[in-house]
């Protein structure tokens, strides 16, 4: 995994801030699982027959999850939930919410380990019963407060003890980590989001207008919860049009706003384009002006390009060093990116960009919310170990899942 410059920084913090191995640390991830329902053969040539099996995927792809065993993860394209993931990931120790509208085959889910974290509510989102939308797409929200969970104070570390950042060489023992040592919550909460947005090429204006929305109910439900917001999520947007990066597009005279304006009338296609006057929907300016109102998203993957410039060491595509009895053959590749953000996030076929970001909300720490700072981050894989494209027999989805190891820190 790649060091951030702020898990360096952690130990010049002047609160003589002390840091317990993986006690006051946690995994979290991002995944778009890529749905069974979507796998079609003209869409992923080049993949064999084996890799498009849903036997084969669904076992690959929990094989992967249970190995990465993140702490706290954010999925999307999920389908057989029921059947599948939910006894799997509840054998395994964690606690879930999945949502998905009722017309749709797959939906989004946040998963957390029950040893580290306690639900506290959650929200869901429907995007097309929201304002007007420009297509019947049934793309959703989906929102869970958590608390993470104290470790017992006999466990706590020498308070003259120097501060333990992350080994290389630690080995897996998070495994040993039994409910019993963690006992109380931690004074300082999580608002986890993850969504899936609109997905077609000429879909940017809809996709603005469910990002706006996922921001306002972000930013309506926290005033009662006051707590540090991290997002997790499928934008289906090039680094150039990301909620991040969304105010660059400029006034209402910009050409891309008025682009955007024409797309919101003429949408047509196979998900069920609402035709509607223009009138009837929100400005483009306007949608703009809402996302820059509310707290700035920073992405957690915008360092990438610095921390892989001059990085030609080996990539570890399976698994985080937590579970290195996986061997990587893959390096990094340069990474050529203006934004910041990987080359790729997404490796199929006929397409391959950065669709999959992390977010943690830039904004002083709320006062009923938890102080994270991001350590780590886990490295995409070399274009060159991933073929024509993906999904394969080794990554049983179209997407490459997104880690980072994230300090949890006492206020």
């Amino acid at each position: 995994m790649l060091t951030l410059p702020s898990a360096e920084g952690l130990a010049q913090d002047a609160g003589g801030i002390r840091m317990r191995k993986k006690k006051d640390r946690f995994l979290f991830m991002t995944y778009n699982l890529l749905a069974q329902a979507l796998v079609r053969r003209d869409m992923f040539p080049h993949a064999s027959q084996k890799a498009l099996r849903w036997k084969f995927r669904k076992q690959n792809l929990l094989q992967e999850f249970l190995a990465y065993a993140p702490d706290l993860a954010c999925l999307q394209e999920v389908d057989f939930w029921e059947e599948v993931y939910l006894p799997a990931l509840t054998k395994a120790g964690y606690e879930t919410s999945y949502y998905k509208n009722e017309k749709k085959k797959h939906g989004c889910a946040i998963i957390w380990r029950k040893t580290r974290f306690e639900k506290m509510d959650q929200m869901t989102l429907e995007y097309d019963d929201i304002g007007q939308p420009t297509f019947t797409t049934g793309n959703i929200g989906l929102m869970v407060a958590l608390q993470p969970l104290q470790q017992k104070a006999s466990e706590n570390p020498d308070p003259n003890a120097d501060m333990v950042l992350p080994e290389e060489d630690e080995g897996k023992d998070d495994e040993k980590e039994a409910a019993q040592d963690y006992e109380a919550l931690v004074p300082g909460g999580i608002l986890v989001a993850t969504t899936h947005l609109f997905w077609r090429p000429d879909g940017s204006y809809e996709r603005l207008r469910q990002a706006s929305i996922l921001l306002q109910k972000i930013d309506e439900w926290n005033k009662h919860l006051n707590f540090t917001v991290l997002l997790g999520g499928a934008e289906k947007a090039s680094p150039e049009t990301t909620i991040a990066d969304s105010t660059k597009f400029g006034d209402s005279e910009d050409p891309k706003i008025k682009n955007l304006a024409a797309m919101a009338s003429s949408a047509s296609g196979e998900d069920a384009p609402v035709h509607a006057p223009l009138e009837v929907f929100t400005p483009a300016k306007d949608l703009l002006a809402a996302v820059e109102a509310y707290a700035r998203c920073i992405s957690i993957y915008g360092q990438y390009e610095t921390l892989t410039k001059d990085h030609p060491a080996e990539v570890n595509t399976k698994v985080v060093e937590a579970s290195d009895e996986i061997e990587s053959t893959a390096t990094a590749a340069p990474v050529e990116h203006t934004h910041g953000e990987p080359t790729f996030t997404n490796f199929a076929t006929w397409f391959k960009d950065t669709l999959d970001y992390v977010y943690l909300y830039d904004q002083p720490i709320p006062e009923a919310g938890a102080r994270l700072v991001p350590l780590r981050l886990l490295e995409i894989p070399d274009k060159s170990f991933l073929g024509h494209g993906l999904p394969d027999e080794n990554f049983s989805s179209d997407h490459l899942c997104l880690m980072v190891e994230f300090a949890l820190l006492a206020r």
